[in-house]
């Protein structure tokens, strides 16, 4: 057992969390997933907001993922099925800058540089 799921299993409300989790509002929203609505993004957000500097989102949120969401035995609102949604671009973004490869489009063509 992990760091992050032994804090996991002993979360107690009003404690700070784990790097990936600092004040327990995933935690928070999972641990009553069905009652949960929204919106996804502003929680997305604010955890986001909450993260430490020295913290990579996409770490983070796979940690999410791989710890609160997977731990989580009640089903799912659709809310909070958005929210796992969200966690899961932001782990891809994070696959996108590491890939080295660009996946920004540049735009106007030639004749837009020469007017």
């Amino acid at each position: 057992m992990t760091l992050d799921q032994k804090h996991f299993t002993n979360y107690k409300r009003g404690q700070p969390g784990p790097e990936h989790d600092p004040i327990n509002l995933m935690h928070q929203v999972f641990e009553d997933a069905t009652e949960f609505n929204g919106p996804a993004q502003d929680i997305l957000l604010s955890w986001l907001m909450k993260l430490s500097e020295s913290v990579k989102p996409d770490d983070a949120a796979r940690l999410v993922l791989n710890t609160t969401v997977k731990n989580c035995d009640n089903p799912l609102s659709p809310e909070s099925q958005k929210l796992v949604c969200l966690l899961e671009q932001v782990c891809d973004c994070g696959r996108d800058k590491n890939s080295g490869v660009s996946t920004r489009r540049r735009r106007g063509g030639r004749a837009a540089r020469f007017v």
